[in-house]
């Protein structure tokens, strides 16, 4: 599991807690509560965790469909975004080659939660 790995499972805890996707600040003290921190022991800056908040939205969606579907179409995927509001830089619409862009990390992160929970215990 990577780093980023963790904060995506902060940021999905903190949906989780509170009802709404969290905003980079938030996340940073999501994290730091949870004695997530950066190399120095201080918070992880809210500047670094923005660079993954549009990976982590549209990972939620495709993971959601990987679910039911082997390898979900990156259409679907946009389709799905494209209903949740869920837009590029300057609110441009997503397009299928910031998707595909992700793609291997998406089915390594996916293989990894699979692993993860498959050998934790209750």
């Amino acid at each position: 599991m990577t780093v980023v790995d963790r904060y995506f499972l902060a940021c999905e805890a903190y949906v989780e807690e509170y009802g709404q996707e969290s905003t980079a600040p938030q996340l940073s003290d999501h994290l730091a509560a949870r004695g997530i921190l950066n190399r120095n022991g201080s918070p992880v800056a809210p500047a670094t965790l923005r660079r993954y908040l549009l990976e982590f939205r549209i990972y939620t969606v495709w993971a959601k469909q990987h679910e039911t579907q082997a390898d979900p179409a990156v259409s679907a995927v946009l389709g799905e975004l494209a209903r949740r509001g869920v837009t590029g830089q300057y609110n441009r619409p997503l397009e299928a080659a910031t998707v595909e862009e992700f793609l291997a990390n998406f089915r390594r992160r996916y293989q990894v939660f699979s692993l993860d929970m498959s050998n934790s215990t209750p």
